[in-house]
């Protein structure tokens, strides 16, 4: 599994980027290689449920400030980390 945070299309124009290899995969390590550029970072984690439910809920944030943004409620309002 490869999971966010990066947009595909920032990816392309070779911006800065981390995701997440995560699973039980004994090449973890080898693919991990491959993935990683100058601009594209991978990191490894054996804890696919938390990677899965992160990113889960990193989409929920993201629907919530693009209402937010759409009802022109301003920065203030958005979530926070």
């Amino acid at each position: 599994m490869l999971s966010g945070p990066s947009f595909a299309k920032e990816v392309i124009r070779k911006l800065p980027a981390r995701n997440h290899r995560c699973g039980r995969y004994k090449y973890r390590s080898q693919l991990q290689e491959i993935f990683n550029t100058n601009n594209f970072r991978v990191y490894t984690h054996d804890d696919v449920l938390g990677v899965e439910l992160g990113g889960a809920l990193k989409n929920v944030m993201a629907v919530a400030a693009g209402i937010s943004d759409s009802l022109g409620f301003g920065n203030n309002a958005r979530l926070s980390s």
